[in-house]
């Protein structure tokens, strides 16, 4: 029997063993604030920080990974990552800039990186 949030926990698994082999340092993952989301991946490379949404789907007929992320599910991300920056930046050293990432797996376990895809706004930070 199919379990999503199985598929997305070890797709959330391949994804960050992907960041890592790509030079990432994952710092953290699955971040949860209580009624404000949650941050799958936390990753730094250089001196740039990167919250990562993983976006998993089993097949295509409802469009790719990346289209599924919209309203309410982008508004938690934000406001997990606010909190995020808020309350741990300053124990992270050498971060200058952050940047909001997606990482989409397929069924096959393809997976795709978009780097900055998620506007960095100033107002959010």
């Amino acid at each position: 029997m199919y379990d999503r949030h199985v598929f997305g926990r070890q797709n959330e698994e391949l994804a960050a063993t992907w960041l890592e082999k790509a030079g990432y340092e994952v710092i953290d993952r699955n971040v949860k604030y209580q009624n404000s989301g949650e941050i799958d991946i936390v990753a730094k490379i250089n001196n740039t920080l990167v919250f990562v949404e993983v976006r998993s789907r089993r097949n295509f007929r409802y469009g790719h990974p990346s289209e599924s992320i919209e309203g309410s599910k982008m508004m938690k991300f934000l406001r997990a990552v606010r909190i995020f920056v808020s309350f741990r930046l300053r124990k992270i050293p050498d971060v200058e800039e952050i940047r909001l990432d997606v990482v989409t797996v397929n069924e096959s376990g393809e997976i795709e990186h978009f780097p900055g895809c998620i506007e960095n706004s100033d107002m959010w930070f």
